[in-house]
């Protein structure tokens, strides 16, 4: 087998919900700039007794022709000015389109002022995660001083502890660097956000991102907060439903042409929804979004992913479904969920050097579990026929969802 390094880039948000509110409201930095041309336009006035008396006659309505005839002796003078003036305007209608779908380049002053980082509360080699609030928010805590998180130039920022009116976010950040590496964790937070941009509806077992943000210092990914992990040993009745639910998201990003890559118990957080709990599918930095317009348009020969979840094809680096590769790696999560292990490794069992992943790819291709596990008829049933090494044995999406598991009455 082709050796692959463990990409573990998902244990960041095991924190990490309530329901996103996008409107930030006008705190839009640049909202009050000028362009160059409406600095100069009040001393390009007619001052003429003409242009006065024309401006009187016309009164209020006067506005749009006095400007127009200004632009049109502006044109006279100097060409350039249109033209300037024209791409000015291309560029902030831009500019604005880019903030409407959340992408900010900003300065960290701007960004300082906009949001308030409040707690570091995960970090690895990709980066690190605070929760966060915006500053627009009323807050009646005390304020100690600290150091911006990655700021190349240290400014200080509020951290707060703040009170429990305060709607608190999270943010998965990383620093610029001129480094091979910085500039892969860069592309890797674009992606997330990327991917989740071409998803027209939003499914509630699916990340939801608010804002991905640049600075010279570091690019930022902001994101609801969720405050609950995937727990493991779950009960029967709450396999069922947590199931169901991840099935329904995950056939759902396919229908959307995007496959997530890396499905394991650490890229799944709860979040509370009305009065249920749901869980929440998030790290999409390996996820791919699939051209149909191309043959077999979802498959690759790529091997991204965390060990344990691969699924056989994948991890071989052969040529392969990655719709079919995202469900192995879900029934893998499904039977972590129930039994607090996955069933191809023995607990606590290293699973890092090459020897160790290659032993362990060898038991995913008998599809023969080891240990010991109980599980009610109906669940085994229904992760064995997820869990088979030859992906075209493998139970589909549709038949999954139809699961005697999931109607308990009948069986």
């Amino acid at each position: 087998m082709p050796s692959h390094s463990k990409l573990d880039g998902g244990d960041e948000v095991g924190r990490g919900s309530g329901l996103p509110s996008p409107a930030f409201g006008n705190d839009n930095p640049t909202a009050a700039s000028t362009s160059r041309a409406e600095q100069k336009l009040p001393s390009l006035l007619p001052t003429s007794s003409a242009g006065k008396k024309e401006a009187n006659r016309a009164g209020s309505g006067a506005w749009p022709s006095v400007t127009a005839g200004l632009f049109k002796q502006q044109e006279l003078q100097s060409p350039k000015v249109k033209q300037d003036t024209k791409a000015q305007s291309e560029e902030k209608k831009k500019k604005s389109d880019r903030e409407r779908e959340g992408m900010f380049s900003l300065s960290d002053s701007q960004l300082q002022a906009r949001w308030s980082f409040v707690e570091k509360i995960n970090g690895g080699n990709w980066g690190t995660i605070w929760t966060c609030y915006q500053r627009n928010q009323k807050s009646t805590t005390t304020k100690t001083e600290g150091l911006m998180p990655f700021s190349a130039s240290g400014f200080p920022f509020s951290q707060k502890m703040v009170d429990s009116n305060t709607k608190l976010f999270a943010v998965k950040l990383c620093r610029k660097d001129k480094t091979p590496e910085g500039s892969q964790r860069i592309r890797g937070l674009w992606n997330e956000f990327k991917v989740i941009l071409t998803i027209i509806e939003w499914h509630s077992g699916i990340v939801r991102f608010l804002e991905f943000v640049m600075t010279p210092s570091m690019a930022l990914l902001f994101m609801p907060y969720y405050p609950q992990q995937m727990t493991i040993n779950l009960p029967e009745e709450v396999c069922r439903k947590y199931f169901q639910h991840l099935l329904s998201a995950i056939f759902w990003l396919h229908q959307n042409n995007v496959t997530h890559n890396d499905i394991k118990i650490s890229n799944i957080v709860v979040s509370l929804e009305g009065d249920s709990w749901v869980p929440v599918l998030i790290d999409f930095g390996f996820a791919t979004v699939h051209d149909l317009s191309k043959p077999n348009a979802f498959y690759s020969d790529q091997q991204w992913g965390t060990p344990e979840y691969l699924a056989p094809e994948r991890a071989g680096g052969s040529l392969h479904d990655e719709r079919k590769s995202d469900l192995w790696s879900l029934g893998v999560t499904f039977f972590e969920m129930a039994t607090g292990r996955t069933p191809f490794e023995s607990v606590d069992e290293p699973i890092s050097t090459e020897e160790e992943i290659e032993r362990y790819y060898q038991r995913t291709l008998t599809g023969r579990w080891i240990g010991e596990w109980e599980l009610p008829d109906m669940m085994e049933d229904l992760i064995a026929g997820i869990l088979k090494p030859v992906p075209e044995e493998r139970i589909g999406f549709a038949d999954a969802i139809l699961h005697p598991f999931f109607d308990p009455i009948s069986t």
